[in-house]
């Protein structure tokens, strides 16, 4: 799985974060603010105790099937 981590440059000083990841035509996009730490360090969107509560609530709203592994999901369910 690909990481998508990435810096940018704010008032002169790197910033880590993650890429923007469009989806593709038809599919939902989904906006944040900006990601937690612990997902910058992984690499990945929706990680650690807050991104179990994202994919819960995507399987609770039936847009990600009941079966969905909340501890191994990640962005390319919602990026694909």
């Amino acid at each position: 799985m690909p990481d998508h981590r990435a810096t940018l440059i704010l008032d002169g000083l790197p910033v880590e974060t993650l890429a923007d990841l469009p989806p593709e035509p038809g599919r939902l996009l989904f906006v944040g603010l900006n990601p937690s730490p612990v997902s910058v360090a992984a690499g990945h969107y929706h990680q650690g105790r807050l991104g179990r509560a994202f994919w819960r609530r995507l399987v609770t709203a039936t847009i990600l099937p009941p079966a969905t592994e909340l501890d191994t999901a990640d962005d390319a369910l919602v990026a694909a």
